[in-house]
Protein backbone atom coordinates (compact mmCIF):
# COMPACT_ATOMS: atom_id res chain seq x y z
CA UNK A 1 0.00 0.00 0.00
CA UNK A 2 2.71 2.37 -0.61
CA UNK A 3 0.64 4.89 -2.93
CA UNK A 4 -2.01 5.08 -0.49
CA UNK A 5 -2.49 7.65 1.99
CA UNK A 6 -3.29 7.01 5.61
CA UNK A 7 -7.22 7.36 5.61
CA UNK A 8 -7.17 5.05 2.48
CA UNK A 9 -4.85 2.53 4.40
CA UNK A 10 -6.54 2.32 7.47
CA UNK A 11 -10.20 1.91 5.21
CA UNK A 12 -8.79 -0.69 3.08
CA UNK A 13 -7.51 -2.50 6.14
CA UNK A 14 -10.32 -2.08 8.66
CA UNK A 15 -13.02 -2.87 5.67
CA UNK A 16 -10.86 -6.02 5.01
CA UNK A 17 -10.69 -6.93 8.48
CA UNK A 18 -14.80 -6.24 9.05
CA UNK A 19 -15.37 -8.67 5.73
CA UNK A 20 -13.35 -11.54 7.03
CA UNK A 21 -15.48 -10.93 10.12
CA UNK A 22 -18.92 -10.99 8.61
CA UNK A 23 -17.56 -14.41 6.59
CA UNK A 24 -19.01 -17.26 7.30
CA UNK A 25 -15.80 -19.35 7.40
CA UNK A 26 -14.26 -21.38 10.25
CA UNK A 27 -12.46 -19.63 13.18
CA UNK A 28 -9.14 -21.38 12.35
CA UNK A 29 -9.41 -19.40 8.45
CA UNK A 30 -9.99 -16.44 9.72
CA UNK A 31 -7.46 -16.51 12.87
CA UNK A 32 -4.96 -17.66 9.55
CA UNK A 33 -5.83 -14.26 8.00
CA UNK A 34 -5.52 -12.26 10.93
CA UNK A 35 -1.69 -14.11 11.40
CA UNK A 36 -1.62 -12.54 7.77
CA UNK A 37 -2.83 -9.14 8.25
CA UNK A 38 -0.89 -8.73 11.35
CA UNK A 39 2.24 -9.60 9.46
CA UNK A 40 1.76 -7.63 6.69
CA UNK A 41 0.55 -4.44 7.62
CA UNK A 42 1.41 -4.30 12.22
CA UNK A 43 4.78 -3.19 13.18
CA UNK A 44 4.35 -6.69 15.64
CA UNK A 45 8.32 -6.66 16.26
CA UNK A 46 8.02 -2.85 17.97
CA UNK A 47 4.93 -3.81 19.12
CA UNK A 48 6.17 -6.50 20.82
CA UNK A 49 9.82 -4.85 22.13
CA UNK A 50 7.56 -1.83 23.19
CA UNK A 51 5.16 -3.98 25.32
CA UNK A 52 8.47 -5.66 27.01
CA UNK A 53 10.01 -2.85 27.75
CA UNK A 54 13.95 -2.92 29.22
CA UNK A 55 13.81 -6.77 29.49
CA UNK A 56 14.51 -6.42 25.94
CA UNK A 57 17.56 -5.15 26.29
CA UNK A 58 18.59 -8.63 28.20
CA UNK A 59 16.16 -10.80 26.03
CA UNK A 60 18.47 -13.52 23.86
CA UNK A 61 17.82 -13.49 20.33
CA UNK A 62 15.54 -16.77 20.57
CA UNK A 63 13.52 -15.43 23.79
CA UNK A 64 12.51 -12.06 21.41
CA UNK A 65 11.32 -13.78 18.38
CA UNK A 66 9.33 -16.30 20.98
CA UNK A 67 7.87 -13.44 22.80
CA UNK A 68 7.11 -11.56 19.34
CA UNK A 69 5.43 -15.00 18.13
CA UNK A 70 3.27 -15.70 21.31
CA UNK A 71 2.13 -11.53 21.20
CA UNK A 72 1.05 -12.26 17.74
CA UNK A 73 -0.80 -15.50 18.84
CA UNK A 74 -2.48 -13.57 21.69
CA UNK A 75 -3.25 -10.19 19.93
CA UNK A 76 -4.99 -13.09 17.54
CA UNK A 77 -7.04 -15.10 19.66
CA UNK A 78 -7.97 -12.02 22.11
CA UNK A 79 -9.29 -10.06 19.33
CA UNK A 80 -10.68 -13.22 17.44
CA UNK A 81 -13.24 -13.69 20.69
CA UNK A 82 -13.91 -9.66 20.79
CA UNK A 83 -14.83 -9.36 16.82
CA UNK A 84 -16.58 -12.44 17.54
CA UNK A 85 -19.15 -10.77 18.41
CA UNK A 86 -19.02 -7.77 15.62
CA UNK A 87 -22.73 -8.36 13.51
CA UNK A 88 -22.79 -5.98 10.77
CA UNK A 89 -20.81 -2.95 12.36
CA UNK A 90 -19.10 -0.57 9.62
CA UNK A 91 -15.62 1.51 10.06
CA UNK A 92 -15.90 4.98 9.50
CA UNK A 93 -12.58 6.84 9.07
CA UNK A 94 -13.21 10.67 10.60
CA UNK A 95 -9.85 12.32 10.06
CA UNK A 96 -6.13 11.85 9.19
CA UNK A 97 -3.25 13.86 10.07
CA UNK A 98 0.49 13.04 9.03
CA UNK A 99 4.23 14.06 10.60
CA UNK A 100 7.23 13.09 10.00
CA UNK A 101 7.46 9.80 11.76
CA UNK A 102 3.90 8.97 10.03
CA UNK A 103 0.55 9.03 10.38
CA UNK A 104 -2.50 8.91 13.45
CA UNK A 105 -5.59 8.14 11.51
CA UNK A 106 -8.85 8.67 13.64
CA UNK A 107 -12.44 6.66 13.03
CA UNK A 108 -15.39 5.46 14.46
CA UNK A 109 -16.89 1.48 14.17
CA UNK A 110 -19.91 2.49 13.56
CA UNK A 111 -22.90 -0.01 15.67
CA UNK A 112 -26.05 -1.50 13.44
CA UNK A 113 -28.41 -1.12 16.34
CA UNK A 114 -27.80 2.62 16.85
CA UNK A 115 -25.56 2.81 20.20
CA UNK A 116 -22.49 4.98 21.03
CA UNK A 117 -19.65 4.29 17.89
CA UNK A 118 -16.41 3.17 19.28
CA UNK A 119 -13.70 5.38 18.73
CA UNK A 120 -10.62 4.22 17.20
CA UNK A 121 -7.33 5.87 16.46
CA UNK A 122 -4.74 4.02 14.46
CA UNK A 123 -0.89 4.84 14.87
CA UNK A 124 1.07 4.14 12.01
CA UNK A 125 4.44 4.50 11.20
CA UNK A 126 6.20 3.63 7.89
CA UNK A 127 8.89 1.09 6.99
CA UNK A 128 10.45 0.94 3.61
CA UNK A 129 7.52 3.34 2.28
CA UNK A 130 4.68 1.52 3.21
CA UNK A 131 2.65 2.03 6.59
CA UNK A 132 3.07 -0.32 8.99
CA UNK A 133 0.13 0.46 12.51
CA UNK A 134 2.47 0.40 15.20
CA UNK A 135 -0.65 0.82 18.40
CA UNK A 136 -4.52 1.06 17.74
CA UNK A 137 -5.87 3.07 20.61
CA UNK A 138 -9.68 1.81 20.99
CA UNK A 139 -12.19 4.03 23.13
CA UNK A 140 -8.49 5.63 24.28
CA UNK A 141 -6.87 2.44 25.41
CA UNK A 142 -3.89 0.90 23.85
CA UNK A 143 -4.02 -2.46 22.14
CA UNK A 144 0.05 -2.82 23.12
CA UNK A 145 -0.65 -2.12 26.66
CA UNK A 146 -4.46 -3.71 27.51
CA UNK A 147 -3.09 -6.48 25.89
CA UNK A 148 -0.22 -7.47 27.92
CA UNK A 149 -0.18 -10.94 28.98
CA UNK A 150 1.17 -11.40 32.40
CA UNK A 151 1.82 -7.52 32.79
CA UNK A 152 1.45 -7.53 36.39
CA UNK A 153 5.07 -9.03 36.27
CA UNK A 154 6.60 -6.01 34.83
CA UNK A 155 7.72 -4.51 37.62
CA UNK A 156 8.68 -7.66 39.47
CA UNK A 157 10.57 -9.66 36.73
CA UNK A 158 14.25 -9.83 37.55
CA UNK A 159 15.54 -8.62 34.42
CA UNK A 160 17.74 -11.81 33.82
CA UNK A 161 14.49 -14.05 33.48
CA UNK A 162 13.20 -12.23 30.83
CA UNK A 163 11.59 -15.90 30.01
CA UNK A 164 8.82 -15.12 32.62
CA UNK A 165 6.77 -13.05 29.85
CA UNK A 166 7.37 -16.69 27.68
CA UNK A 167 4.78 -18.57 29.90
Amino acid sequence: MADTGPAEFVRTLGNAALGVIRADMAPAQKENFFHQLLQQDFDIPGMARFVLGPYWRVASEPQKEEFRRLFEDYIVRIYSQRFAHYHGEALEVTGSRSGPGGAIVTSEIVRPAGGPPIKVEWRLGTQDGLYKVSDVIIDGISMGLSNVPNSHRLSSAPADKCKVFLR
